[in-house]
């Protein structure tokens, strides 16, 4: 503790009110701040926190006071605690262990600390907040899922103007298909995707054109839904390397030539194409993998499996991957 923690720690023992009056009249800030760390080490006795608890009106603190005290403050405290959704929601379940109806108005302003409320100290539905509740998609959609425990009809409207809870919604709490909200959830390629793996279960066809629009879902849904080639799609993926060459690998499995110039032109994916794809030299792209110097050694090590002389000028221009190929002709000759 500094010099000022000692003496406001001595102020509070030795009950110097007007010491305390004094710092927390010119020095507010910095004696709150101390009294928040004096709790929290708790090296004060209950009758001293009792005794400190008559100079404060800032709520978080007196929050602190009541948990250590475990016990509820006079009304006058109270009302300060009432400033703030949380304290008034921890004042609740940790002091009062039951409802505070005279705080509900303010915490019902809160939705988050409004359907913790619901959930964990009146333990059932809360018809007073719910006409605010059900307006907002997120905690409309967690107050049916925690409290109600089932469908919510008079928040549906609502929740499915959000792709995102109107996808779980159905998923969690319908555990089906929910016409009424599919022409939202297809807008978003994410839920649209996840709707037809987790609801569906299976192909959606009025969603396909969102889907195919984002090159991982698309692959993702040839790859996990479809289970094969999705020939509509095709165009997209074709206009990144990456999920293209992730197409062939693993959807197509053989050589896709529609691809191959797009392939060629970097030489990490056509040195994985040559060996994955392909299993053997792809002596068109040859002159472009060489020019990678890493990609080259590779090449020769795992597609050629031997010495590549016209690519050596090129991996010599890295020494690492030089010494690369020196080691692996060297352990190939033995």
């Amino acid at each position: 503790m500094n010099r000022l923690e000692d003496a406001i720690l001595n102020t509070i023992k030795q009950r110097q009110d007007i010491i305390i009056k004094s710092h927390l009249a010119y020095h507010k800030k910095e004696t709150l701040e101390i009294f928040k760390k004096i709790l929290k080490e708790k090296i004060l006795s209950n009758n001293e926190i009792e005794y400190l608890s008559q100079f404060i009106n800032d709520s978080y603190i007196l929050l602190q006071i009541a948990k250590l005290l475990k016990k509820r403050h006079v009304q006058e405290k109270e009302q300060k605690i009432m400033e703030n959704a949380y304290y008034i929601y921890e004042y609740a379940k940790e002091i009062i262990k039951g409802r505070r109806p005279e705080a509900e108005p303010f915490i019902m302003q809160d939705l988050y600390y409004a359907c913790n409320y619901a959930k964990d100290i009146i333990k059932d539905r809360w018809l007073e907040a719910e006409p605010i509740i059900m307006q907002y998609p997120e905690y409309a959609y967690e107050y049916a899922k925690e409290i109600i425990q089932g469908r919510y009809p008079k928040a549906e409207p609502y929740i499915m103007k959000n792709a995102e809870y109107a996808y779980s919604y159905a998923q969690d709490i319908i555990q089906g298909r929910w016409p009424e909200a599919e022409p939202i959830i297809m807008q978003n390629s994410f839920y649209a995707y996840n709707y037809a793996s987790h609801v569906i279960k299976g192909r959606w066809p009025q969603a396909e054109p969102t889907i195919m629009k984002d090159l991982s879902y698309a692959y993702h849904y040839a790859l996990n839904i479809i289970q094969g080639r999705w020939p509509e799609a095709e165009p997209f993926i074709l206009k990144d390397i990456f999920w293209t060459y992730s197409y062939i690998e693993n959807i197509i499995c053989h050589r896709w030539p529609e691809a191959e110039p797009i392939i060629m032109q970097d030489p990490k994916y056509a040195y994985l194409y040559a060996l994955n794809v392909i299993q053997g030299r792809w002596p068109e792209v040859e002159p472009f993998i060489m020019q990678d110097a890493y990609y080259a050694y590779c090449y020769a090590e795992d597609v050629i499996k031997g010495r590549w002389p016209e690519a050596e000028p090129f991996i010599k221009k890295s020494i690492t991957a030089w010494d690369f190929y020196q080691h692996f002709l060297r352990m190939n000759k033995k």
